[in-house]
Formats: structure tokens, sequence, C-alpha cells
């Protein structure tokens, strides 16, 4: 398994506080500790402080000939799971 990690930084939260990136990571581990921990297929989307989708965490398999969610075989298995702030 691996995580696969984006943040866009190319709007007005990473502007206008220099912070931004360092309260995006300690949601995110909370979200991780929330749920208990990320299972393969799990889910995390990433919200800037003003509520703007910048991105996402996903938990994949690490196969080199496939990149897809362990939820292709079997829709019980695993952990879905999105947090949006500022709502």
């Amino acid at each position: 398994m691996k995580a696969k990690l984006e943040i866009k930084m190319n709007n007005d939260a990473f502007k206008q506080n220099p912070l931004e990136l360092a309260r995006i990571f300690r949601n995110l581990a909370d979200d991780i500790e929330y749920i208990n921990g990320p299972n393969l297929g799990t889910f995390i989307g990433i919200a800037d402080i003003n509520g703007n989708t910048v991105g996402s965490l996903e938990v994949v398999g690490d196969n080199n000939d496939s990149e897809q969610s362990y939820l292709d075989g079997d829709e019980n298995y695993g952990a879905t799971y999105e947090q949006t702030y500022g709502e």
C-alpha cells in the first residue's frame, strides 16, 4: 500500500498565510486518527481555510501494474472518508 498526497498551493489561502500548509497537515493528521488509521481505499479530501478543495490523500495498492483502489474487488472492504472544512 501507499498513500498518494496532493495539495495545490496556488490560491489565496496560501498567499495570505504562509502557515496554511502546516494547518492542513495538522488537520489531515486529525482526520487520519479519527478514522483509526487509513486502509486500502481510504480517501480524504483536503480543503484550505476558505473551504476550497485543494487536494486529497488516497491509499492505494503499490502494484506497479495498476494503482486502483481495493474497492474494485470487494465493495464491503476498505474505508472511504472525506472531511470538508469551512462549511
